[in-house]
């Protein structure tokens, strides 16, 4: 959708992530994310499949779209943050951290 915010794009990536389509979320990286993500990746190897999520906020600084967000899988819970940016005139995730897991 031509329209879609950052809102709705984060969105979308977390209902795919929790559907277990991961290369629908990761098709929205940015080369610099894409990198972010391979080197967290090795850290999440065995660790159970998140089943919800939330967006706990949305700033937006200096143009960017700051996420915070949470996964929960019964077990473990993940926060985590996206920044969604213009890339090439579309809004792609520009950067992705974690910030705990309990």
């Amino acid at each position: 959708m031509a329209n879609e915010t950052p809102a709705d794009k984060m969105r979308a990536c977390c209902e795919a992530i929790l559907a277990g389509d991961f290369m629908t979320a990761m098709a929205e990286l940015s080369p610099q994310a894409m990198a972010e993500a391979m080197t967290m990746a090795g850290s999440f190897t065995g660790a159970p499949m998140p089943t919800s999520y939330g967006i706990d906020s949305e700033d937006v600084v200096n143009g960017e779209h700051v996420f915070k967000l949470h996964f929960g899988s019964g077990e473990r819970e993940l926060r985590a943050n996206c920044t969604w940016g213009q890339v090439e005139g579309a809004w792609k995730i520009v950067s992705i951290g974690v910030e705990s897991v309990t």
